[in-house]
């Protein structure tokens, strides 16, 4: 389909290209005279301007002769642009997973990486306000296409609202997208971006992050530029993360003394209550708001299971005996089972572990010659006396005269410690209650009792930012867009910023992020 609007502004335009040999630009008299003088052709000003105009167009003739008058091809007078020679790999070069190679090792790569993402999101749509206006011309679609199959992809929405089988991601989308064309016309344009919008999904190559760009978002200066240019829906989306995950890594002593002293120096002093807030309160400062419709909910259900299927998942938990294998003289495995108790599971699950945490190596005289001392240690101990990270400290020859906080980092992050203690007794805090969990159950057997209920509740929407994406994705396609303004609470917002200070981690959760449970009937 020929649009007459789009190439006639293209003959305008070459006409005052073409220069005459003053330099002046070609008026609409020149060509005319062009016209009779070198084609023998008799054309008005009055059809030129027809022509220039959009209300006509050239007849096969004409068109012949203004292709060789402007040295362009009647295929792209006829499409109203020059025929696309743009090598799109080269301007949205992050589509090619070797693209960083092209650069030398002193380029900002991240800067680079960054104002690609928003020039390939802001040319997306771009191209889809054109496409709502009008349809594409032939490098409009190809360049529409090569940013779709590199960084978009079909929704789960998309692909309900086409019945088109092909594996042509991009044709079923243009499909789904035409549809649409049809059914919205008569929408205002924000209502039309916004429904076109449920039909496709940002490759993750795209995605401005919660847990790696929320973080700097405050400090880094194309992360806002970024930010700036989100739909509004993504940025109530970051807000709503803060229900179920955190945007950074929440504790930096983890990772040992010395990254622990480098991220105070460059942050300040760790405080994991106020980074959080701080997080907020830049979301919020920037456009985010509370959206109700975006957060999980739990579904709250009760399962039917039956007593003698639970009470073999907590025999085998809890009393099956423990199959250890002892290396005979001559080579040969021997299997052999023992008593399912505590002392028995510490020797066989815990006790090389909690040796090894603790510093004591093979070179003891007697290997085993410490059972029973760290087991009556496990036992009785529910937390980890500062003692034993100082005899760690010193095992691993780690200065303790520094600030207790960095040598403690460094013993936790090289002896594990924390990790197999904990690990360990959460396991038997698990055995405790399954064996109180048996006792009950066979009192129902005996009731003749067969089968019981128990209440459980699974989140929708997930905890990681995955799945979180694409529960928001699926709520978003349901609501329209003025549905989605009204379900912007500006003023839950303004009352969370005002209260944050004085809130901790837990009330802000409980007043703002309050996770709905819905029963089943």
């Amino acid at each position: 389909m020929i649009n007459k609007k789009q190439m006639g502004k293209y003959l305008k335009e070459l006409r005052k290209e073409k220069k005459r040999k003053d330099g002046k630009s070609f008026s609409q008299f020149d060509l005319a005279n062009e016209f009779y003088n070198k084609y023998d052709c008799d054309i008005s000003i009055n059809a030129i301007a027809e022509w220039e105009s959009g209300n006509t167009v050239p007849s096969p003739e004409n068109l012949e002769i203004l292709s060789e008058i402007y040295n362009r091809t009647i295929d792209e007078i006829l499409d109203g642009e020059n025929k696309d020679k743009t090598n799109y790999k080269e301007k949205y070069f992050i589509c090619d997973e070797h693209w960083e190679m092209n650069f030398p090792k002193q380029a900002n790569l991240y800067k680079i990486r960054n104002e690609q993402i928003k020039l390939i999101s802001t040319r997306f749509k771009e191209l889809i306000l054109i496409r709502i206006k009008r349809y594409f011309s032939s490098s409009e679609e190809n360049e529409f296409r090569f940013l779709f199959d590199n960084f978009y992809t079909l929704s789960e929405y998309g692909k309900e609202y086409t019945n088109m089988k092909i594996n042509d991601q991009y044709l079923v989308f243009k499909d789904a997208l035409n549809e649409m064309l049809v059914e919205i016309r008569n929408m205002s344009m924000e209502e039309k971006y916004w429904e076109i919008q449920k039909l496709y999904s940002e490759k993750e190559i795209l995605w401005f992050s919660f847990w790696r760009d929320v973080c700097d978002l405050k400090d880094i200066g194309i992360l806002k530029e970024r930010f700036e240019s989100l739909e509004e829906w993504q940025k109530d989306m970051f807000l709503a993360m803060f229900q179920n995950i955190e945007p950074y890594d929440p504790d930096p002593a983890r990772y040992g003394s010395a990254f622990f002293k480098r991220y105070e120096d460059e942050h300040g002093e760790y405080n994991h209550e106020t980074l959080y807030k701080e997080k907020i309160k830049e979301l919020i400062s920037r456009g985010s708001y509370l959206n109700k419709s975006f957060f999980n909910v739990k579904r709250g259900y009760y399962e039917k299971k039956r007593i003698i299927d639970r009470l073999e998942e907590l025999y085998n938990l809890c009393l099956k005996p423990i199959e250890i294998h002892i290396t005979q003289n001559d080579g040969t495995v021997k299997t052999c089972k023992i008593e399912n108790n505590i002392k028995n599971r510490f020797l066989n699950k815990y006790y090389l572990s909690l040796k090894n945490a603790l510093k004591r190596t093979s070179c003891d005289k007697n290997f085993y010659s410490d059972i029973d001392e760290i087991y009556k240690w496990f036992i009785s101990t529910n937390d980890i006396s500062e003692d034993i990270y100082l005899n760690i400290a010193k095992e691993y020859k780690i200065d303790i005269n520094q600030e207790k906080k960095y040598w403690l980092a460094e013993v936790k992050n090289r002896s594990l410690i924390d990790k197999f203690f904990n690990e360990f007794k959460n396991n038997e805090r698990a055995i405790e209650t399954g064996l109180i969990e048996i006792d009950e159950l066979k009192k129902k057997l005996l009731k003749g009792e067969k089968e019981y209920f128990i209440y459980k509740t699974e989140i929708i929407g997930g905890y990681d930012e995955k799945s979180i994406r694409e529960y928001i994705e699926l709520r978003k396609s349901k609501y329209t867009y003025c549905d989605f303004l009204k379900s912007r609470d500006k003023e839950s917002t303004n009352k969370l910023l005002k209260e944050i200070n004085n809130l901790s981690i837990e009330n802000i959760k409980e007043k703002y992020f309050m996770v709905e449970v819905l029963e089943n009937e």
